[in-house]
């Protein structure tokens, strides 16, 4: 499915409705040309009573009326990491191997000096397989959100993540997170390797993130009927990024 230029949203926000196409339809139509052709990307279209897509010419897109539905859903955060869930983002966004990712987090729990104030343990124990969290932890953390971010950047209730019922849990041990919210990834940067930065930010984050709101986003699809065709093009938009602020599972960079 092809995504929406952001021009085009704002003409596409008729949720449930019919809509005359005018000068929008010209700008889809150029679009769906640009994402859908050559033949071999005219995959995405469903085609009504046809086994397999025909190749089509720009006459085929002739029509004078599509349908737009628009419906806004949640994104919640993920848990705060546990070792397994480490070792796989930071495989996935640093390109760490497992024995590099345990070998940082190792040193960041054991302690990184920092200037004045000697050796300092940056992280929790980093072999768990529980998401709790202390309550100490969750109060510290809404004060930094609200005082940061805003307050409605925090939930009602506290994110709670529970593995007290999952078969095979420890629960040993709290879930990976800094032990002190106030000593963000920049303000420590200097006093750290680039491998401990990348991954005490990358903790960190994802922590603060499991504590904050949900985000909203806002999914579009258009369907465009051309003769026997349907076209459907879809767009998401981010109405509140809560803590998509943070942390994006999909693209995040350090």
């Amino acid at each position: 499915c092809c995504t929406i230029p952001s021009d085009l949203l704002s003409k596409a926000e008729v949720a449930s409705s019919k809509i005359t196409i005018g000068a929008f339809f010209k700008k889809a139509r150029a679009m769906a040309i640009r994402c859908f052709c050559p033949p071999e990307r005219l995959e995405p279209f469903c085609a009504i009573g046809a086994s397999s897509p025909p190749i089509l010419s720009t006459n085929a897109f002739d029509c004078e009326t599509c349908k737009a539905n628009s419906r806004n859903t949640q994104r919640k955060p993920q848990a705060p990491f546990i070792t397994s869930t480490l070792q796989r983002e930071a495989s996935s966004k640093l390109d760490f191997g497992v024995s590099k990712t345990m070998s940082v987090a190792q040193k960041l729990y054991e302690g990184i000096e920092l200037g004045e104030l000697g050796s300092v343990g940056l992280i929790t124990y980093m072999r768990t397989d529980s998401t709790r969290i202390s309550d100490d932890a969750v109060v510290v953390a809404k004060d930094y959100i609200v005082n940061n971010f805003g307050e409605n950047y925090y939930p009602k209730t506290p994110n709670k993540y529970d593995t007290s019922k999952k078969k095979n849990v420890q629960d040993a041990h709290e879930a990976i997170r800094p032990t002190y919210i106030e000593k963000t990834p920049e303000s420590i940067k200097k006093y750290l390797t680039p491998e401990q930065f990348k991954l005490y930010k990358l903790i960190w984050n994802r922590f603060m993130a499991s504590q904050m709101q949900n985000a909203t986003v806002k999914n579009i699809t258009i369907d465009i009927k051309a003769g026997k065709y349907i076209f459907k093009v879809g767009s998401s938009k981010v109405e509140f990024d809560g803590f998509l602020k943070l942390y994006n599972d999909d693209v995040w960079a350090i």
